[in-house]
C-alpha cells in the first residue's frame, strides 16, 4: 500500500499533476525500486487498523434502510404505463440502444429521443429521433417543425416506425425537407 502511493507519487511528480488515470496506473515493476521506512509502515497498519473499526471520529454509521420488514409492500411487478406511445418508444428505444446508440431524452428539441454514437458528455448527439405508428400518417407541419429544429441545431432526423404486429422499427433518416 505504502509502496503503490510513493509509486503513484513519483508517476504524478514526473507525468504532471492532471495526467489521465492510465498514465498514473502503477505497476508492479514501479514499486520493485521503492522503499519503506519503519514509521512508514506504521502509519499504513495504523490506517487498516481504523479502517477495520468502520467508525471515525469525522462520520456517522446510519443504517441505509429500515431493517423491519413490514416497512416494505410487496410489488409483483413495477407498474408500466399501457399507452400506445409508451410502445412506441419503448420499442424503439430497445432497437437503438442493442444498436449500440446511447440515448437521452429529446423534449428540449421537440422530439422523443436524443441519440448519441458514444457517451453523451463526450460527444454531440447525432440523431433527433420521434416514434410513429407504421399505419398513421405525419402532418406536414410536423414534418417542417422538426426540419426547422434539425437544421438550426445540426441534427438529423431520424423518425422510426413501429408496426403493431413487429417489435422492431424500421427507419427514415432525413436532413431537411423540402416543400415545393
Amino acid at each position: 500500500m505504502v509502496q503503490g502511493r510513493k509509486a503513484k507519487a513519483k508517476k504524478r511528480k514526473a507525468n504532471g499533476e492532471f495526467a489521465n488515470a492510465t498514465t498514473l496506473r502503477v505497476k508492479a515493476q514501479d514499486v520493485q525500486d521503492i522503499e519503506v521506512t519503519e514509521e512508514e509502515l506504521k502509519e499504513a497498519m495504523e490506517e487498516i487498523r481504523t479502517r477495520q473499526k468502520g467508525v471515525s471520529a469525522t462520520c456517522w454509521d446510519l443504517p441505509i434502510c429500515s431493517s423491519s420488514i413490514s416497512d416494505y409492500e410487496d410489488i409483483e411487478s413495477p407498474i408500466f404505463p399501457n399507452t400506445e406511445q409508451y410502445r412506441l418508444r419503448y420499442a424503439t428505444y430497445r432497437d437503438l440502444w442493442r444498436k449500440g446508440f446511447f440515448l437521452t431524452d429529446g423534449f428540449k428539441f421537440g422530439c422523443d429521443y436524443l441519440a448519441y454514437q458514444g457517451p453523451p458528455d463526450e460527444v454531440h448527439s447525432r440523431f433527433m429521433v420521434r416514434c410513429f405508428n407504421s399505419h398513421c400518417s405525419i402532418a406536414p407541419q410536423t414534418l417542417i417543425a422538426m426540419s426547422r429544429v434539425s437544421s438550426q441545431v445540426k441534427k438529423t432526423i431520424l423518425i422510426a416506425f413501429v408496426s403493431d404486429d413487429s417489435v422492431s422499427p424500421y427507419y427514415m433518416e432525413t436532413k431537411w425537407w423540402r416543400v415545393k
